[in-house]
């Protein structure tokens, strides 16, 4: 490491700022450049970080995802968790009545942008479950709304696990490098911050006509939310 040149270590620190990136297929880009050069100049993530100074300390970002205790919301944090380098955890209050939040755990651009991703698909996910949900009811009738929107966010959050996959699959060895060594930060975060966590309870999932319409409903309909917020009104 004695002899790296400053100048491709800067260069290599700007691409590994972009494997965070909120815009779709970018991230994917920048892990799939950054293996191959770490490869290239036989270097290591930890080379980089040595020599990029002060290092993000972990930190969190809490989103207050509201009363209702819907499935899908815990399952799309997961997902999106994985593809930032997060930890996400539910916290639930004790009292009745009060939000719920989720919290990403993380390095401050890491948390950053899981949580902007996070609220932008939560919010496109609602828009367009009430809007085949209404659609639906001018040739069915009416629907039982809350397990409608249940069954609508697990289906589309499954499509963009699938999505988000895919636009992974561009890492190697060398960036799955930068995942455990993220994942052994957050976990001494958990740790040290909330404890031991509470291991979440299986559902039994019945499905009707109803919810299978409205699963496939949500995976059809991921096919139109953006893997990235929008930036223009």
């Amino acid at each position: 490491m004695t002899n790296i040149d400053a100048g491709l270590i800067e260069k290599l620190q700007g691409i590994l700022a972009l494997t965070t990136s909120p815009h779709e297929g970018e991230a994917a880009n920048a892990a799939a450049m950054l293996a191959k050069l770490l490869t290239k100049h036989n270097l290591t993530m930890a080379d980089i970080e040595e020599r990029g100074g002060d290092v993000s300390p972990v930190t969190e970002a809490r989103v207050d995802i509201g009363k209702a205790n819907f499935r899908w919301v815990g399952t799309l944090a997961a997902i999106l968790g994985e593809a930032y380098y997060c930890k996400p955890i539910i916290l639930r209050p004790s009292w009745r009545g009060a939000s719920q939040h989720v919290v990403f755990i993380g390095r401050a651009d890491n948390v950053e942008a899981a949580s902007m991703m996070f609220r932008w698909l939560i919010e496109n996910i609602k828009r367009l479950s009430t809007e085949e949900r209404k659609r639906y009811e001018l040739y069915q009738g009416p629907t039982h709304a809350p397990r409608w929107a249940h069954n609508f966010g697990m289906g589309a959050v499954a499509r963009l696990a699938q999505r988000l996959k895919e636009l992974r699959n561009e890492e190697t060895k060398a960036t799955m490098a930068l995942v455990v060594r993220r994942e052994e930060e957050n976990n001494e975060y958990v740790a040290n911050v909330f404890g031991k966590l509470k291991t979440p309870a299986k559902h039994e999932t019945k499905y009707d006509t109803e919810s299978m319409e409205a699963r496939l409903a949500g995976v059809n309909s991921a096919e139109r939310i953006p893997l990235r917020p929008a930036l223009e009104g």
